[in-house]
């Protein structure tokens, strides 16, 4: 196992910093500690390809290009994750002899009164986003009682205090508490995920992870202080767990905000929601219908109709953009309504069709997601690099009806006499200006663009 730690070095005057499921949580930090913001533990485990077949239901009803024919995508998933989710919470004290608490920390904040308020769970978050492929229950995860640590201790060899929050500590926290539950009479091989929640400390984080456990090494993630009580908090680390990345955003000019995505539960902490699209894809728990160069050609427009991704496990589509140009990520459709694991959606999120790309690849594919638009009805999104235009058009039935169009160029005499819309800007024929003048005069290009 490789294990990489990313973040900063701060010194003793204060700090903070954001990590996993990151709100900006501050603490009181040793000179010279290392904050660490994520935790990377590789193994090499590469999933198989995803599962390419044709529709069998009648949630695809699409309709397209010049020669009018009538086209049904294929259907793509993704092997599931993981089906038992096995789980041992570990709250943790730092305590003197006296039963005081360590210098530098103080006694736990949270306790079983203040959890699930809303009556949310990471247990409910697993099983709704999943449509209960995923599960986390009482029959296979376990809360343990406080595990109270004294101030300092070695470990293996290794030293770690509750006076600092280096690696060696928090991790040293996790082995010690492996020690005190195994002389319980805990049998830890029990439960595949261990999350330690860590007590108030020098560690200013909100949670952090390993990415990726494929079952070679103890999979390990840590749960700041403030954050005992928040199901979606320890939801993200347990994603992390699972192969997922941050879902992030990008302004205008490029700068990426790691956790910017308000529509997964990989991005900022912490409102309940479930994943984006293609991390529901990438986790086995939804099927997308899919559109690459043979399915969408140049000039053709595909009409899609989408189940919201909370109610149906097939929701959503892929648009394999880098089967007709190099080096663009795919395209995701999702869309998204206040039900089940996305009640605490936005209002902002709500009832639109959201739009991704991400190189996901597999089940085990850990990159990170971009979100790039919220469409309301009638509003569009395009990508100039493949010529692709994304367009809500509005709901029927509680379906979001979706058209994806690929560029032809601009309009020529044929398109306009056919009614394709060849140029991707929602209109086709006499309604658009671009043809009516065209067919006005009687004259116009016949040139297209092949691919």
């Amino acid at each position: 196992m490789v294990v990489s730690a990313r973040g900063r070095w701060v010194s003793g005057s204060g700090g903070s910093s954001s990590g996993g499921s990151s709100s900006k949580a501050a603490g009181a930090l040793a000179p010279s500690s290392f904050l660490a913001s994520s935790i990377r533990a590789t193994g090499g485990k590469k999933g198989p390809a995803p599962m390419v077949t044709r529709p069998g239901g009648e949630m695809v009803a699409a309709a397209a290009g010049s020669n009018g024919a009538t086209i049904r995508p294929a259907l793509t998933a993704n092997a599931l994750v993981q089906r038992d989710i096995s789980t041992i919470v570990v709250p943790i004290g730092g305590v003197t002899e006296e039963g005081a608490a360590c210098p530098g920390t103080s006694l736990p904040r949270a306790s079983v009164n203040q959890a699930n308020r809303n009556g949310t769970t990471v247990g409910s978050l697993f099983g709704q986003c999943s449509h209960g492929k995923s599960r986390l229950t009482a029959a296979n995860s376990l809360v343990t009682s406080l595990v109270k640590l004294p101030c300092e201790g070695n470990t293996w060899g290794v030293p770690w205090s509750f006076s600092k929050c280096d690696f060696d500590d928090f991790n040293g926290w996790a082995d010690a508490a492996d020690e005190a539950l195994r002389a319980r009479g805990v049998m830890l091989e029990r439960y595949k995920y261990r999350v330690y929640l860590v007590p108030p400390s020098a560690c200013g984080f909100v949670g952090l992870g390993y990415v990726g456990c494929d079952g070679s090494y103890t999979c390990r993630a840590w749960i700041g202080s403030a954050f005992w009580d928040s199901p979606p908090a320890i939801t993200h680390e347990l994603g992390h767990n699972l192969f997922l990345g941050h879902s992030s955003t990008a302004n205008e000019q490029g700068q990426v905000d790691e956790y910017g995505d308000f529509t997964s539960i990989m991005g900022y902490c912490c409102e309940s929601r479930c994943l984006n699209t293609p991390q529901a894809w990438q986790m086995g728990w939804i099927t997308l219908q899919q559109l690459d160069s043979s399915s969408l050609k140049p000039g053709q427009t595909v009409q899609l109709r989408l189940a919201s991704q909370a109610l149906a496990q097939q929701s959503g589509a892929r648009v394999d953009v880098s089967s007709w140009v190099a080096g663009v990520d795919p395209i995701f459709v999702g869309f998204r309504t206040v039900d089940r694991g996305d009640r605490g959606l936005s209002a902002g999120a709500a009832g639109r069709v959201h739009v991704y790309t991400a190189p996901t690849s597999h089940t085990f594919d850990s990159r990170p997601t971009l979100w790039k638009a919220g469409l309301e009805a009638g509003q569009s999104w395009a990508q100039p690099a493949s010529g692709v235009v994304v367009r809500h058009q509005g709901t029927d039935g509680g379906l979001a009806l979706v058209s994806v169009c690929r560029s032809g160029g601009t309009e020529t005499m044929t398109s306009c006499t056919t009614g394709v819309d060849n140029d991707c800007n929602g209109l086709a024929g006499v309604d658009d200006p671009a043809c009516a003048s065209m067919m006005r005069l009687g004259v116009g290009t016949e040139t297209t663009n092949k691919g």
